[in-house]
Protein backbone atom coordinates (compact mmCIF):
# COMPACT_ATOMS: atom_id res chain seq x y z
CA UNK A 1 0.00 0.00 0.00
CA UNK A 2 1.55 3.17 -1.02
CA UNK A 3 0.56 6.87 -0.02
CA UNK A 4 -2.53 7.99 -0.72
CA UNK A 5 -2.23 11.16 0.40
CA UNK A 6 -2.82 12.31 -3.91
CA UNK A 7 -6.22 10.43 -4.33
CA UNK A 8 -7.35 12.00 -1.11
CA UNK A 9 -6.61 15.07 -2.24
CA UNK A 10 -8.32 14.23 -5.79
CA UNK A 11 -11.37 13.22 -4.12
CA UNK A 12 -12.00 16.22 -1.75
CA UNK A 13 -10.92 18.52 -4.28
CA UNK A 14 -13.85 16.85 -6.99
CA UNK A 15 -15.96 16.92 -3.38
CA UNK A 16 -15.70 20.64 -3.55
CA UNK A 17 -16.06 21.14 -7.07
CA UNK A 18 -19.31 19.48 -7.33
CA UNK A 19 -21.15 21.21 -4.41
CA UNK A 20 -19.91 24.09 -6.06
CA UNK A 21 -21.33 23.32 -9.51
CA UNK A 22 -25.14 22.74 -7.37
CA UNK A 23 -24.72 25.98 -5.71
CA UNK A 24 -24.46 27.32 -8.74
CA UNK A 25 -26.89 25.84 -10.75
CA UNK A 26 -29.19 27.21 -7.77
CA UNK A 27 -27.64 30.82 -6.95
CA UNK A 28 -27.40 31.78 -10.56
CA UNK A 29 -31.21 31.88 -11.59
CA UNK A 30 -32.44 32.65 -8.26
CA UNK A 31 -30.15 35.57 -8.31
CA UNK A 32 -31.91 36.34 -11.79
CA UNK A 33 -35.34 36.24 -10.35
CA UNK A 34 -34.43 38.54 -7.35
CA UNK A 35 -32.68 41.23 -9.06
CA UNK A 36 -35.02 41.04 -12.29
CA UNK A 37 -38.36 40.02 -11.09
CA UNK A 38 -38.89 37.92 -14.24
CA UNK A 39 -39.44 34.17 -13.40
CA UNK A 40 -39.41 33.61 -17.47
CA UNK A 41 -35.48 35.21 -17.41
CA UNK A 42 -34.97 33.11 -14.84
CA UNK A 43 -35.92 29.90 -16.05
CA UNK A 44 -33.96 30.61 -19.36
CA UNK A 45 -31.00 31.54 -17.16
CA UNK A 46 -31.55 27.72 -15.37
CA UNK A 47 -31.66 26.13 -18.79
CA UNK A 48 -28.80 27.67 -21.09
CA UNK A 49 -27.14 26.80 -16.98
CA UNK A 50 -27.65 23.34 -17.39
CA UNK A 51 -27.74 22.93 -20.75
CA UNK A 52 -23.92 22.01 -21.15
CA UNK A 53 -24.06 19.40 -18.12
Amino acid sequence: MGNRTPLAATLVANSISTAGTSLTLIGVPWFVLETTGSAGRAGVVAFCATLPS
